[in-house]
């Protein structure tokens, strides 16, 4: 700059000339305010005098020296491209209370507890500082028994979720992302995480098993395949991928193909339909509504959308908080210890797999399977996953067929009344043009499955779901008791499942029987699906849970997932009672969500 001028205040003008454009370089340098009455009583030659030399007057002393310091300012933190270009939007309830904050503030507004034998308050929630907090840790003391009290910081195993509102307000907390960039399997993976002061779903829920807790870490997950995006993850309370024997309160898979329908997209930035209290991920709104089977998530598209702008790397030189091995938020008193904090992204394993490191097993990708065929053929077979295409035609040399497993509930796409698909459901795609072939797809089916939902073999139907029209189509299929297979006519690849329906006058459909959908049940409709309606559930579940409320029921479930944590280090005769336990807690809720 030339002139420099300061703006007038209550006293003082201030003036300084340093001649030629000049920049202020690493130094200290001083400018002079000239007392005002001084000017304003001059006359027009003296006035113009002291504003271009101001030095002028410091023989008489009618000046004040002002002395400041120039630095060089901190550098800008250099955020990954790829970060930055498929960073998610995230689309709130209007009535959503919590938003993503810094887990600096926090920290700063809790106090940090040990858990080791008696509860001991380490710092109280005023002499906590997040330097503090980081020192701990730094320090390698074992903090996996210490969590941190946000809401009743001075007591112990105290959670006040009323409090927590004016607590959280005063963190004035900006929205923040915390991100890492990792390759697993071959993928790029760019993790997205969020972190909320509390998850109160049961404050703003009716549903009985909806729960509140403070701390909140959920997650979006986009993976590349040479930098172009595949998949996408979004967590969303105990799903994972895979839905393995140890995971009973899985509901839908975390993963969605990067093209698929249900993917919501602003250019290269996913959108996430953030479900209220509990923060859940959703690759769509589904109408407002997501059954978790537990209680209801509720979404919208009119709330808040926020496309968080201030990034901060997980995996940071200067990064510490992240090695924090105990509970984000308050440990709870009950002995089955619902309801508590979280641990951060690198010490959580909700569904029983780490996404943290292993993002590719937690999301199911490595159960996906692709075949190319290195001779022409009329079958193809995944023995894996117990499948097989049967073709009409001979298939060339090179044709390429992916596999795709979905273990979930379905939530989505309108179904013939009185009927459900089964909760798996693959999405087949190939090089070959479609509407060139007819073939026998078989998919497999668990007997078991089929009985506890008050069904036979002969009920079992082939299954399509149509995106354009969100239905569900049936076709008659024949079963096979023995391999516990079913088999249909496709004419393309899509989305296929097997389904269950109901039979008029109970007649079986064998194996050239169409089947007979009749209406038996009452139906209301939410946006884009049918939600069928359930008799109340009553205050107990039957005789083997005469002693356990079903409010204690989903504590069980928390309990036993942080004992599924220790299932790779178990002997044989320890699997096999765990594995008893889950199969109990299962068919439970099998019960209650019929």
């Amino acid at each position: 700059f030339g002139t420099l001028y300061a703006h007038r205040d209550a006293d003082y003008i201030a003036v300084s000339y340093l001649g030629e454009a000049t920049t202020l370089t690493t130094g200290t340098y001083s400018f002079y305010l000239i007392e005002e009455e001084l000017i304003l009583t001059k006359t027009f030659s003296e006035k113009l005098f002291a504003i271009i030399t101001p030095i002028a007057h410091a023989a008489a002393g009618n000046y004040t020296r002002i002395t400041f310091e120039v630095t060089e300012p901190e550098p800008e933190p250099v955020i990954d491209e790829l970060i930055l270009q498929y960073a998610p939007v995230l689309y709130f309830h209007p009535r959503e209370e919590y938003f993503p904050m810094d887990v600096e503030h926090f920290v700063e507004a809790s106090a940090l507890w040990s858990k080791d034998g008696a509860d001991t308050q380490l710092y109280s929630s005023s002499s906590l500082t997040f330097e503090e907090f980081e020192n701990i840790i730094d320090s390698g003391v074992d903090t996996s028994d210490m969590y941190l009290a946000f809401s009743d910081p001075n007591n112990a195993k105290s959670m006040e979720v009323g409090a927590a509102h004016a607590v959280y307000a005063k963190t004035n907390s900006a929205p923040v992302t915390y991100y890492r960039r990792m390759v697993d399997s071959g993928f790029t993976v760019l993790q997205y995480w969020y972190f909320y002061a509390m998850n109160n779903w049961g404050e703003v829920s009716d549903d009985i098993f909806t729960n509140n807790h403070e701390g909140d870490w959920e997650s979006i997950f986009v993976f590349l395949d040479d930098e172009d995006p595949k998949y996408v993850a979004y967590s969303a309370h105990h799903n994972d991928g895979k839905n393995e024997v140890l995971n009973p309160l899985q509901y839908s898979s975390v993963r969605r193909e990067w093209g698929g329908d249900e993917v919501v997209k602003d250019g290269d930035q996913v959108i996430s339909l953030v479900a209220q209290g509990s923060h859940a991920n959703y690759p769509n709104n589904n109408g407002g509504e997501h059954n978790t089977g537990l209680g209801v998530d509720r979404t919208s598209i009119d709330g808040d959308h926020l496309m968080i702008d201030t990034f901060s790397d997980i995996d940071g030189e200067d990064v510490v908080w992240d090695e924090y091995q105990g509970k984000w938020g308050a440990d709870q008193v009950d002995i089955l210890n619902s309801d508590s904090g979280p641990f951060g992204p690198k010490y959580s394993a909700v569904s029983g797999h780490n996404r943290f490191e292993n993002p590719v097993q937690w999301a199911g990708i490595d159960k996906i399977v692709r075949t190319t065929l290195d001779t022409e053929t009329l079958e193809v077979l995944f023995p894996e996953q117990e499948i097989s295409v049967v073709f009409d035609i001979v298939i060339p040399e090179g044709t390429t067929i992916e596999l795709s497993p979905h273990n979930e509930v379905v939530t989505f796409g309108l179904l013939p009344n009185d009927s459900e698909v089964l909760p798996h459901f693959w999405d087949i795609q190939t090089t070959l043009p479609e509407n060139i072939f007819s073939a026998q797809l078989t998919l497999p089916y668990d007997l078991d499955e089929v009985e506890d939902r008050g069904y036979t073999e002969s009920n079992i139907v082939g299954a399509y779901y149509d995106p354009t029209l969100n239905t569900w189509t049936y076709f008659p299929a024949t079963f096979d008791s023995t391999t516990q297979t079913a088999t249909f006519n496709i004419t393309h690849f899509s989305r296929y499942a097997l389904a269950l329906v109901a039979l008029e006058g109970g007649e079986e459909t064998g194996t050239s029987t169409e089947p007979v959908l009749v209406q038996k049940k009452k139906t209301r409709s939410y946006g884009t699906r049918i939600v069928r309606q359930k008799t109340l559930v009553p205050e107990v579940l039957g005789s083997a849970t005469s002693s356990i409320p079903i409010g204690e029921l989903s504590k069980l479930v928390n309990a036993f997932e942080e004992l599924a944590l220790m299932y790779s280090d178990m002997d044989a005769t320890q699997r096999e009672t765990v594995q008893k336990i889950w199969v109990s807690i299962d068919a439970l809720l099998r019960t209650l969500r019929k």
